[in-house]
């Protein structure tokens, strides 16, 4: 669902996030597509699904090292709830005041 965005890069100028904010918000979301390339590449075809087994090789994959998928599993959790976060922070309230969710409601 787009809200006048033509990238994510365009996100700062349409927010009330500071720069800092908004620089987390897209490492968070780099960080989600890399995980989800990386399942794609390791099982040959996509995959959405980060199944305990795949777990282990994603995290070496990802840089996280050799047994490390307790940690690469934590640092996922901790980045969709920033993400959630982020995002409900975005709908709750526009720069110009208005609220986003009356928005959508409506559409």
């Amino acid at each position: 669902m787009r809200v006048g965005l033509a990238s994510i890069n365009d996100l700062h100028s349409l927010s009330h996030f500071s720069v800092s904010q908004t620089k987390r918000f897209i490492a968070d979301y780099e960080f989600l597509i890399s995980v989800r390339i990386f399942l794609h590449c390791l099982c040959k075809r996509r995959m959405d699904i980060l199944e305990i087994g795949l777990q282990p090789e994603i995290a070496d994959s990802l840089g996280f090292g050799p047994n490390s998928a307790g940690i690469l599993m934590e640092h996922y959790f901790k980045t969709v709830r920033d993400i959630r976060l982020f995002l409900l922070s975005f709908l709750e309230k526009s720069p110009a005041g208005n609220n986003l969710w009356g928005y959508f409601r409506k559409k």
